[in-house]
């Protein structure tokens, strides 16, 4: 065989080789139902939002802080530890006007984004994921779409006032282990 009808033996066998290669597992996520306080999508932080990744049961913090913040998964989530995902973006997907009561005005409120992270290993604290319980320390990437909804709160005493109040009423999203 010629060198060139080598190389291109080889380049074949490689690119066989990964197409062979079975695709990451897509983990299911679903998100449920909480009110977060005075705060607002896309850049919203919510301390307790219930969420199931595959069969675990969990809760995690979403803080993420115009497209560079956070999602703390409480242990289950993502394996026994408190598990740090990097937030690599958020992404408007719809919008609603609301209505305050006068005077104030009506405007947009952001009612669903998709945000994007990873977790790398270790995690942004230190802590390794492992959402398979294979009993290793696994990088993963994924997506989270959060719904919400908001009412008009008041509240009185020291710093009263009037805001938007979010309610987090579901969501989903999927994540792959990207190493294993």
């Amino acid at each position: 065989m010629g060198d060139k009808v080598k190389k291109a033996f080889l380049v074949a066998a490689a690119m066989m080789a990964m197409w062979a290669m079975p695709a990451a597992a897509q983990t299911p996520i679903t998100v449920g139902s909480t009110t977060c306080g005075a705060t607002a999508l896309p850049y919203f932080n919510c301390f307790s939002v219930p969420v199931m990744v595959g069969d675990n049961a969990s809760t995690a913090w979403f803080d993420p802080q115009y497209n560079g913040g956070f999602i703390l998964f409480r242990p289950a989530g993502e394996g026994a530890n408190y598990v740090e995902a990097r937030v690599t973006s958020v992404q408007v997907l719809a919008t609603a006007i609301f209505t305050p009561p006068p005077p104030y005005k009506p405007g947009p409120l952001v009612t669903q984004v998709q945000v994007n992270y990873t977790i790398a290993n270790p995690s942004l604290n230190g802590l390794t994921a492992d959402p398979d319980g294979d009993g290793d320390a696994d990088q993963v990437s994924g997506y989270i779409t959060i719904n919400a909804t908001y009412r008009w709160g008041c509240n009185s005493g020291r710093g009263a006032g009037c805001r938007w109040i979010m309610s987090v009423t579901g969501g989903s999203g999927s994540q792959s282990i990207t190493v294993d």
